[in-house]
């Protein structure tokens, strides 16, 4: 019966982490249908990729309060309370017709999110530890790229029918509002002022390089999500389904990675580890640069997917090695903000370069600032990690 019970709360856990990448990647192969439909409106290409990474900007401005939440009521009131939001805000797509209001959907969507997100890895940090964290972290990044590849695909082949369809994958929230309310036990504010929290300061240094990196991190990752749909309309003729189809195949990648992260984290310390997967996400950013057809495209998000799933996992673990147990949720909360906030900005920051000099530039500004990341872990790394 104590195994039931283990196995239904962690894939809670699993299944909640999924959402998150949901509200981004489900409606990415709609995105020039999306520009198509409303081609007639001022800056429209601008505001069809807002589209994509609205949710990132209100996950990023909520985050620091919904951690605060966590801490103070509780994970379990604010999750299902931000799970039934998901489902509402996040299929209002559906019967939506202006743009203008497509985006307060989002905005409301990125609401929901940050409390998902903050919740669900504050919960996975109330309940495991050491080794074990390790390895649950990795599933849970491993189930979020999984429920990528299912989005990207479900959401390529509506987007063929049509642009709104894509937003009734997000009412697959509403089924794990009665799963969590169920299968998962509060946590007691003792078990997380216990022990375990008293023995570890908050490393504000550290943490901040942490927040930095989830915000840098992620401003290049979503380069591929924002323009990769239009730079491979640009290389071949593709369908919606297509593009869905090689953004899944990116995920699945990530996915394998993510699933092995403990495994790979045992023979490699996260220092050696991080400045490796930057190097290797580099070389896939100039492989993106230099594509000519969409073989070489698939190789390069190959190479920029095996980094990415062992950037998440290990980001996490860092994050909560450096933060005792009574301030988890504020300190996910802070981490939520950084990495949603470097989602929004992509698509801002990359037009400085993309609007003048072109998408396979920004890929090779991507790949630069990378090969300095990396720099920084070769030299810092062993201080950054206190090896």
């Amino acid at each position: 019966m104590k195994h039931r019970a283990v196995f239904w709360r962690n894939l809670v856990f699993l299944l909640g982490a999924s959402l998150t990448v949901m509200a981004g990647a489900t409606i990415a192969p709609a995105l020039p249908k999306i520009y198509q439909a409303f081609a007639g409106e001022p800056n429209v290409e601008l505001l069809v990729r807002l589209v994509l990474t609205m949710p990132a900007l209100f996950i990023g401005i909520v985050s620091p309060l919904v951690g605060y939440l966590l801490d103070r009521w509780g994970r379990k009131p604010v999750l299902a309370c931000c799970l039934l939001l998901y489902g509402v805000a996040g299929s209002s797509g559906l019967w939506l017709d202006s743009l203008t209001s497509i985006l307060v959907g989002r905005a409301l969507l990125g609401v929901a999110v940050a409390g998902i997100m903050s919740g669900f890895t504050a919960l996975i940090g109330d309940t495991f530890e050491g080794q074990a964290l390790s390895r649950f972290m990795g599933l849970q990044s491993a189930f979020i790229s999984f429920g990528g590849v299912s989005f990207l695909l479900l959401g390529g082949l509506l987007a063929d029918v049509g642009w709104h369809w894509p937003f009734l994958i997000y009412l697959a929230a509403l089924p794990l509002l009665p799963m969590l309310l169920l299968a998962v036990q509060e946590p007691s504010a003792e078990s997380r002022k216990g022990a375990a929290g008293h023995q570890v300061a908050m490393d504000y240094s550290r943490l901040g390089v942490v927040y930095v990196l989830a915000f840098l991190g992620m401003a290049v990752f979503y380069l591929i999500p924002v323009h990769l749909p239009f730079y491979l309309h640009g290389l071949t003729d593709i369908s919606s389904g297509g593009v869905g189809a090689v953004m899944a195949y990116s995920a699945l990648v990530t996915a394998i990675t993510s699933a092995n992260f403990a495994r790979i984290q045992s023979q490699l310390p996260l220092r050696k580890l991080y400045y490796l997967l930057n190097f290797t996400m580099a070389l896939g950013f100039i492989g993106l640069c230099l594509a000519k057809s969409l073989v070489w495209v698939v190789c390069s998000i190959t190479l920029v997917g095996l980094s990415f799933g062992l950037w998440i996992p290990g980001m996490n673990v860092w994050l909560l090695s450096l933060v005792p147990a009574r301030a988890r949720g504020k300190a996910v909360g802070g981490f939520t903000m950084c990495f949603f906030m470097g989602q929004f900005f992509s698509p801002l920051l990359s037009q400085l370069v993309i609007g003048p000099y072109g998408i396979a530039s920004g890929y090779l500004a991507a790949a630069v600032l990378q090969v300095m990341i990396g720099l920084v872990f070769f030299v810092r790394g062993k201080r950054l990690f206190k090896e």
